[in-house]
């Protein structure tokens, strides 16, 4: 949650419209592992939801936590270099878009966070 929710801050403060991620780009493996999660979250979560399958939907987005955090930890959004900084907000706003597919998750609250 905590994860998303700094994405989604992101994304919605600079106002990003999404733009396609440019894997050649990538700086960080950390950039690769999230990219490579959100796009097997992308084949599976929509064959969930409409199966009304919403645990196995609220898993797949579970399981993005590790590469969401390691994103983070690796990589400055806001890089100096405007097509790093571009692609970095645009692989946030594709996992921004995914979670929001579900549901909007900016509006729950996180204890100690």
């Amino acid at each position: 949650m905590v994860g998303f929710k700094r994405a989604h801050r992101l994304v919605e403060k600079e106002q990003w419209t999404k733009e396609e991620v440019d894997s050649a780009l990538f700086e960080h493996a950390a950039e690769s592992e999230l990219s490579t999660m959100l796009a097997e979250a992308k084949k599976r979560l929509p064959g969930f939801l409409s199966a009304g399958e919403y645990g196995n939907a609220l898993n797949t987005l579970v399981q993005m936590k590790p590469a969401i955090d390691g994103f983070f930890n690796s990589v400055l959004v806001n890089a100096e270099d405007e097509r790093l900084r571009a692609n970095r907000l645009s692989l946030l706003c594709a996992v921004d878009r995914l979670f929001l597919s579900f549901a909007d998750f900016s509006h729950i609250s996180v204890q100690g966070a």
